[in-house]
């Protein structure tokens, strides 16, 4: 998918609403491409900047950006954790070399311009403004004469090494791990749960014209766990693998409304699908995030056993207590009661949640541990998308025919099950998903 720099002329609405609208909105833009980068959202490890970008130190990165047919985002964050992400998407572009389901991104990190100082401080994410707060200190100590404050602010900065100076290649040679860089990506469109409100407003056609955006998201489940031409082409170069992307939530999937297309983003929790379960043990045991599975406590080797059945203590909780117990469930309880309230009110009746996670609970006493962790592990980003999924359901449910919201929840539901012998498989959910839609776009 590409798109063009060049800018078309927008005719000026007549309503007089809208027209006020779109002049805010042009001005707006104005604005921030004079001060120099606008903070779109925060993340755990940086925070990213659209309409524009933060501008790179380099001016012959920048050139460079600038010659690219697509709009780009920058992501702030340490040069460790930004080249991390760098070879996520080289493995991501050898698995989706067409950008069905993932984006563009620029390969060279860059740092920031310094003159953006304003925009920067507006991240919040801890070690980054801990970094900036020392540069406000620095300027307060130096005095406050406008010269003094710009040689102290561009010596400060330097100093803790936010900033560098300019190397002729513009390398990132003498740039520490814990230093301060930009990635820049391709900007995909707004995530669905930013686009909430404006779903709402639209008509019943353009709901269906994005429902059926979403079968690409199924493709690339199915080729993330080795299926389908693009896989078969990755796999004979690296060996049979699958991936998990493991944070799959509508924070992490956009849409472009231009091209009609819907997109995975953020890549952090991405990996191969045998480094998924030592992954899981860098969290804290006690706690997990909402769109984890609901066996992912089951997954680690010591409480799979603790908690079989032959335990009297649990296997009593599990049996005569809720969810919403949380002597019983601990976190737990959160994360149950999150999946609960992302399923349409109406359809809450038909979820039997606390009913299916005991079955599983009770089926795995007489099953071997491997068969459970491989039918969980192929399911992970199939139950984050059915949760996902749900959420849009949430949404349109009024917008769209009666009986397929009925068999849209009856298959969010079985992809999102909370008894993962009972989950569907991406291959399934993608026929099922695309036998519905090809039905009613007839």
């Amino acid at each position: 998918m590409k798109y063009t720099k060049k800018h078309k002329k927008h005719k000026k609405p007549k309503n007089k609403t809208k027209k006020k609208k779109y002049l805010l909105d042009k001005y707006a833009k104005l604005f921030n491409r004079i001060r120099g980068g606008k903070l779109l959202k925060q993340g755990t490890y940086g925070c990213i900047y659209f309409e524009p970008a933060l501008d790179c130190l380099s001016k012959a990165i920048q050139k460079e950006i600038k010659a690219l047919d697509y709009e780009v985002i920058s992501k702030l964050f340490t040069k460790k954790n930004a080249e991390i992400e760098v070879e996520q998407y080289k493995k991501l572009d050898k698995i989706d070399p067409q950008y069905k389901f993932h984006l563009h991104s620029f390969k060279t990190l860059c740092r920031p311009n310094p003159k953006q100082l304003k925009e920067l401080q507006r991240c919040e994410v801890n070690h980054i403004s801990e970094y900036i707060s020392l540069i406000e200190a620095n300027k307060s100590h130096n005095g406050s004469e406008k010269g003094a404050k710009t040689s102290s602010n561009k010596k400060s900065m330097i100093d803790i090494g936010l900033f560098k100076k300019e190397s002729k290649k513009n390398d990132l040679i003498n740039v520490k791990d814990t230093d301060f860089v930009l990635f820049l990506l391709e900007y995909g469109g707004k995530d669905i749960k930013i686009m909430k409100e404006t779903f709402r407003e639209w008509t019943p056609k353009k709901v269906m014209e994005f429902m059926k955006s979403l079968d690409s998201l199924f493709d690339a489940l199915i080729v993330l766990n080795g299926g389908g031409p693009s896989a078969t082409m990755f796999t004979a170069m690296t060996g049979k693998k699958q991936y998990i992307m493991g944070d799959i939530k509508p924070n992490n999937i956009v849409y472009n409304e231009k091209a009609k297309k819907c997109f995975f983003i953020d890549f952090g929790s991405f990996v191969e699908k045998e480094k998924h379960l030592t992954k899981l043990t860098t969290y804290d045991r006690l706690y997990f995030y909402y769109n984890f599975t609901l066996e992912t406590y089951y997954l680690l080797d010591e409480k799979y056993y603790r908690f079989m059945p032959d335990d009297t203590v649990v296997t009593g909780s599990i049996q005569t207590s809720n969810f919403d117990d949380k002597t019983a469930y601990g976190q737990y309880a959160d994360v149950v009661k999150n999946v609960r309230e992302t399923i349409p009110e109406k359809y809450r009746q038909y979820a039997k949640i606390d009913e299916d996670f005991k079955t599983m609970v009770t089926e795995m006493a007489n099953m071997e541990r491997s068969k459970f962790v491989e039918k969980s592990l192929i399911t992970t980003d199939l139950y984050q998308l059915g949760l996902s999924f749900m959420y849009l359901l949430d949404v349109f449910q009024n917008k769209i025919d009666e009986k397929l919201s009925n068999e849209l929840f009856k298959l969010f539901y079985s992809m999102m099950h909370p008894n993962v012998f009972q989950r569907i498989t991406p291959a399934e959910a993608s026929t099922r998903y695309k036998n519905l839609f090809a039905t009613q776009l007839k």
